[in-house]
Order: structure tokens, then C-alpha cells, then sequence
């Protein structure tokens, strides 16, 4: 099936099976699979102006915190064409995590792990394709990123304990907000005034090949928490306390906040070796982001990691790991209306990157979405 501009499309990628899928955002129609992508695929960013996307190559192998290989790639997908169109290389940063456009300052932002002392906020020329600016960070690792609609930029670093906010023109750290316990995703809301963090680092035990256990929250352990922080200050202003571990999130255009919540296998609860499919559902919990209270809860897919949703906040499409679906919730009434068949029948899916793309139409050739391969 070709591609339409007209169209609204969910591009969805699976670190394991190193594949790129674009789907209908309206009937969910598979338009077309890219296989062979270099390993591994991982968190995925929109130019809408280009109608380009990019999607970070992490590690060649594996996940956060073991000893592999680091990738140093970032492929870029002509959304409309639904083709990658080119590579940009990032050496000598490695394991580029969480990729932003900041439209205000066209330029890409790319965290990147401490790898031969070099980390923190990579600055990106997306019509260059080149680096322009690094701001180092003292925590080690700059995972998750949200920047503001005036460019802002915050950063969070899984277990280190703190959120960096940096300012892009300066190009130094502006605030250190304590985070007790690391902190997971993160997203600024529409307006720019805040920004919430899914906290602390989330807590997990791997047993045999497919166990994955829940480590219970003991006295003393930091509370899993949703907080909200004034963009002005730099100062926590809210937050909702949750009884478990929590992993991605995003602000919808209306102003819900959407996080993700994994469950796992409580010990002497354990599934044959090699079936993380056995995984209990995950959860996507709906809250509303002005009094920070809980508006809706739904199960979704085993492991649901990344969230994003439609440009009316009507739907959302939900990433999960464990089976390598994605679950298609209506916002309305949060239930799940459908499935997306990203890596299915593998037992680990793999699937994360996830994307919306609203329609609209590419700038004519020679323009800024001009495609140029490395």
C-alpha cells in the first residue's frame, strides 16, 4: 500500500527484531515493514516540518546497565516516502537513548551515555546531519529527554538522582532538581509551564531466561511517584504518589499525562523458561494533569514501555516489550480498541520506538526535506 501525506500514520519499531512498521492511525492497516535496520532501534523523534523522523541506535545488543557493544547511529525515515533516507553518526558519543526536535532552534538533542568520559545532551544539525554541541552532564548517563515549546531542555538519568534542565542558547546546566531514587521518562505539557517525571528508577529482578520478578517496595524505599515541575522555577509543585514502579509517559495536547506501568512475576509465581509472554498485563494510567489526580486506568500489552498520542488526544498507542504488540487505547472512554502486530510469536517482542505522524505535506524537493544519505 503507498503512502499518503493525507494520512495520519503510527510508526512503530522493535529493538529485537530491528524492524520499522508504519500503520494507519485511523483503521490501523500495516502500509509497509523496513527489516535489516542496524541494531538496535530505540526511541523515535518527528521533524514535522522536514516530515522526517529519527530513531537512536542504542547498543548492538542487549539493555540498559549490562556490558555490551554501544551503537552510535541515527537513522533517518522520510515519514511520507516511508523509506530510510539516511544515517547520521554520532562517534565518538555512544548509546544514543532518547532523541527531541526543538522546533524553535531547529536542531536535534540526543542523550547519550558516559562512554570514554564523554555524556550528556548532544546538539544535532538536522540540515547539516552533523554535531554542533555537546553539554556535558555530571550525572552519568542522559537517558529520557523533554524539551518545552521555548527550548528548554530536561534530562533524566535512570538511577542517578536528579533531573538536569539545561538551557540550549547557553548551552549550560541552568537547574539540578533532586530525584531521589533516579527517575524513569519524562515530558514537558503543551504550554512549556511544566514538566512531570515518572520516579524513581524502575526496580526488577532477572531470574532464568523469560523471569522477570516484581521487587516489592520495602520501608524505607522511595515511593513511586508521578511529579510535576514548575518550567520557572525549577521547583516540584505537585505530584500523586502510585503503589508501584512506573516506566514511560506523555502529555497529550489537552493536557492528560499517560504513564506506563510494567508489572512483573512475584516470585513463586514462574512461568516456563524462554515465555516472558507469561508476564502480567501492564497498565496505562490516565491522570489529569492540573489537580494530579487519577482519571482512568486500562491493561494493555505485557511490559508497555513507550506511549503517544493522536494530535486531538483522542487515542493513544502504547509500546509493549514483553509481547511485542501495541496496544491502540481510545482516550474517551480508556479501553483498548485494538492491536498492532509489531513482533509477535517470538516470545520477547522487543517493540519500544513508537511515533504519531499527523498528515500533512512534505516541503518540495530541495527544501528543507530534501533527502541526502551519508
Amino acid at each position: 500500500m503507498s503512502a499518503s501525506t493525507d494520512l495520519a500514520v503510527i510508526i512503530v519499531s522493535s529493538s529485537t527484531a530491528r524492524n520499522l512498521e508504519f500503520y494507519s492511525a485511523v483503521d490501523h492497516t500495516r502500509l509497509k515493514k523496513i527489516e535489516g535496520l542496524l541494531a538496535e532501534p530505540h526511541e523515535i523523534a518527528l521533524d514535522p516540518t522536514r516530515r522526517l523522523a529519527y530513531i537512536t541506535h542504542t547498543y548492538r545488543a542487549g539493555a540498559y546497565g549490562e556490558r555490551n557493544e554501544k551503537a552510535h547511529e541515527i537513522s533517518i525515515i522520510d515519514v511520507d516516502r516511508q523509506e530510510i533516507t539516511g544515517i547520521i553518526n554520532i562517534a565518538p558519543y555512544k548509546a544514543p537513548h532518547d532523541i527531541e526536535y526543538d522546533q524553535l532552534r531547529d536542531l536535534l538533542y540526543v542523550g547519550v551515555e558516559d562512554i570514554d568520559g564523554r555524556n550528556g545532551l548532544v546538539m544535532i544539525d538536522p540540515t547539516e546531519r552533523k554535531i554542533v554541541g555537546n553539554v556535558p552532564l555530571s550525572a552519568p548517563n542522559a537517558h529520557w529527554l523533554a524539551v518545552t515549546p521555548a527550548g528548554k531542555v530536561y534530562v533524566t538519568h535512570k538511577e542517578a538522582p536528579v533531573v538536569s534542565a539545561i538551557d540550549p542558547t547557553a548551552r549550560e546546566v541552568v537547574a539540578t532538581i533532586p530525584m531521589p531514587g533516579g527517575a524513569e521518562e519524562l515530558d514537558a505539557d503543551p504550554s512549556g509551564d511544566y514538566v512531570y517525571v515518572v520516579t524513581p528508577k524502575v526496580k526488577y529482578e532477572v531470574g532464568a531466561p523469560g523471569q522477570i520478578f516484581r521487587v516489592p517496595l520495602r520501608d524505607g524505599d522511595v515511593v513511586p511517584r508521578l511529579v510535576k515541575i514548575d518550567t520557572r522555577t525549577d521547583e516540584i509543585v505537585g505530584e500523586i504518589e502510585f503503589d508501584d514502579y512506573n516506566s514511560g509517559i506523555r502529555v497529550t495536547t489537552d493536557g492528560r499525562v499517560l504513564v506506563t506501568r510494567m508489572r512483573f512475576l512475584d516470585r513463586g509465581v514462574e512461568s516456563p523458561p524462554g515465555a516472558p509472554r507469561a508476564l502480567p498485563n501492564g497498565e496505562l494510567i490516565v491522570v489529569d494533569g492540573k489537580t494530579m489526580t487519577v482519571q482512568g486506568r486500562v491493561d494493555v500489552g505485557p511490559m508497555p514501555i513507550t506511549v503517544r498520542g493522536s494530535a486531538d488526544a483522542s487515542r493513544a498507542w502504547v509500546s509493549n516489550l514483553g509481547n511485542g504488540k501495541v496496544s491502540v487505547v481510545d482516550l474517551a472512554e480508556v479501553r483498548v480498541i485494538a492491536e498492532l502486530h509489531n513482533n509477535v510469536g517470538r516470545g520477547y517482542g522487543g517493540t519500544h520506538g513508537l511515533t504519531f505522524v499527523p498528515p500533512g505535506k512534505a516541503p518540495r524537493a530541495g527544501g528543507q526535506a530534501e533527502a541526502k544519505r551519508e
